[in-house]
């Protein structure tokens, strides 16, 4: 007797099983597949928007750092700028005082001057009258 005629009718033959067993092996493989490669896709992705994100924190630093030098050069200027005031008022004063100080030399050269003048002339009277 042929095997064939074994077989119920509404059971498949081994072969048609095993093929299918195959099959259905092959695309829980190929999901299996795809799983991993979208998995890998999302962690790539993930990756790009943490580099994303770290270069905006160095650009933002960068920024932070240009903006502290910008203050710090004009904290620089303006305490140059008060520096030369502060010169060119003391150039005033020292001016002011040695304008003063000329004003009372005069004054006592022509008192001194007069004194010498009142001495010379008294000495010589006083010359004269001796001779």
């Amino acid at each position: 007797m042929p095997v064939t005629s074994l077989r119920k009718a509404c059971v498949r033959p081994p072969e048609v099983a095993k093929i299918k067993i195959k099959i259905k092996i092959k695309i829980k493989i190929k999901i299996k597949i795809k799983i991993k490669i979208k998995i890998k896709i999302k962690i790539k992705i993930k990756i790009k928007i943490k580099i994303k994100i770290k270069i905006k924190i160095k650009i933002k630093i960068k920024i932070k750092i240009k903006i502290k030098i910008k203050i710090k050069i004009k904290i620089k200027i303006k305490i140059k700028i008060k520096i030369k005031i502060k010169i060119k008022i003391k150039i005033k004063i020292k001016i002011k005082s040695k304008s003063k100080s000329k004003s009372k030399s005069k004054s006592k050269s022509k008192s001194k001057s007069k004194k010498s003048e009142w001495a010379c002339g008294a000495w010589s009277a006083s010359r004269y009258a001796r001779q």
